[in-house]
């Protein structure tokens, strides 16, 4: 084998993995459905989410929509979505504005994923105008 593919080999390919083993170990038990490391990426963003929404003191009025009506049956795939904003704020804001607007499904990707549609989500991480419109 030459240098050069000695270091290609050596190279990391793919997404960093996103949890510690432990967590890993955690979440497998969790989900034992997921058979993939993507599946259970999704796994973690959707709880990160659904974490964050639930401390939102009107959590189950506010978000009724993402989260279903009896709290039980959610919409997954935001979630997920939304947890890979990470940052609480962003993902409450984002939240808002996805129960507000309650889009269609074509339009739900976040940029950057296949079918995005970037004008959505821009319109739902802008600020409020002053006057509330």
């Amino acid at each position: 084998m030459s240098q050069r593919q000695q270091e290609t080999a050596s190279k990391k390919r793919g997404r960093p993995k996103l949890l510690e083993p432990q967590a890993e170990t955690v979440y497998a038990k969790l989900y034992p459905e997921v058979r993939t490391r993507r599946g259970m990426q999704n796994k973690v963003y959707m709880s990160h989410a659904f974490v964050v929404l639930k401390a939102v003191p009107d959590h189950r009025e506010r978000y009724r929509w993402l989260l279903g009506e009896d709290g039980e049956t959610w919409r997954s795939t935001l979630l997920a979505e939304l947890g890979r904003l990470r940052d609480p704020g962003r993902i409450v804001e984002a939240a808002d504005a996805l129960c507000t607007m309650r889009p269609p499904r074509e339009l739900r990707r976040l940029p950057g994923h296949e079918h995005a549609d970037p004008v959505f989500w821009e319109a739902c991480l802008q600020p409020a105008p002053p006057d509330g419109r």
